[in-house]
C-alpha cells in the first residue's frame, strides 16, 4: 500500500468516524479546515498539500494528531484520534471505550493502568483485554 493510499484510508476513516457521507466529504473539507475545492479533491485521494503549515492546520481542524494523519504514527495520547485509529481497525465501540479509558489512566500516572499495561508489555495480556479489567 502506497503512503498516498494510507492517507487516504485515514482521512476517510476521520469523515467516516464523524458522520459524513460520500457526498459531502468534499465540501466539508472545504469548510471545516479553510482549503480550496482543489486542495480537498487532492486530500481525498490521499496527497495532502505540501506546505506543511497547511497540512498542520488541516490535522488541527479534524481535531487529529498530526503525526498521525502524516504518516499513521500514534506517538501522543490524542483521544479523538486513538479512538478514530482503532475504529478504522474494526474494533467494537465498547473495547474502543475501554482502551480510551485505560490510555487516559495511563496519562495520569494510575499505578493499577500501569501495572495492567506491563502485563501488556510482557505479551500476558491483549489491549482490549486488559483494558476490560479496568
Amino acid at each position: 500500500m502506497t503512503n498516498q493510499e494510507k492517507i487516504k484510508r485515514r482521512l476517510l476513516g476521520i469523515l467516516n468516524h464523524d458522520g459524513i457521507d460520500a457526498k459531502s466529504r468534499m465540501n466539508h473539507l472545504m469548510q471545516r479546515c479553510g482549503i480550496s475545492r482543489y486542495l480537498a479533491k487532492r486530500a481525498l485521494n490521499g496527497y495532502l498539500p505540501k506546505s506543511a503549515y497547511t497540512a498542520m492546520d488541516m490535522a488541527n481542524a479534524l481535531n487529529v494528531s498530526v503525526a498521525w494523519l502524516l504518516d499513521g504514527r500514534l506517538e501522543t495520547m490524542h483521544p479523538r484520534t486513538f479512538r478514530i485509529h482503532w475504529h478504522a481497525l474494526n474494533y467494537p465501540k465498547q473495547d474502543i471505550d475501554n482502551m480510551s479509558r485505560m490510555m487516559v489512566r495511563l496519562s495520569a500516572g494510575q499505578q493499577k493502568a500501569r501495572n495492567i499495561a506491563d502485563l501488556i508489555i510482557e505479551g500476558k495480556l491483549t489491549f482490549p483485554g486488559a483494558a476490560r479489567l479496568m
